[in-house]
């Protein structure tokens, strides 16, 4: 099938798989995260389901913040202005 298809179109599937594909890996992340959440929550014998849907958007930004500041706090080696290599494979400046 694919030797009908034109570099355009061949290239424009590869960006579409690529993409597919990543927003699933982001989905299925996403699902870690909040079933780790959930298991946190729900370990206290008080805690309900509908307390944690509840609670779930505060908890998740709060998970964020914490990540982000052990990431900042684990590299106190570098410093603002300092280039860095992303994860991506990009490159930039610490600010």
């Amino acid at each position: 099938m694919s030797h009908n298809m034109t570099p355009l179109e061949l290239q424009q599937r590869r960006e579409s798989e690529t993409a597919r594909l990543k927003a699933e890996d982001e989905a299925h992340r996403a699902k870690l995260m909040k079933d780790r959440a959930r298991a946190a929550f729900l370990s206290n014998p008080g805690a309900t389901e509908d307390e944690f849907e509840a609670a779930y958007p505060s908890l998740r930004s709060a998970m964020f913040r914490t990540e982000t500041i052990k990431v900042l706090s684990d590299d106190d080696a570098a410093t603002v202005g300092d280039k860095i290599e992303n994860p991506d494979g990009t490159s930039g400046v610490r600010w």
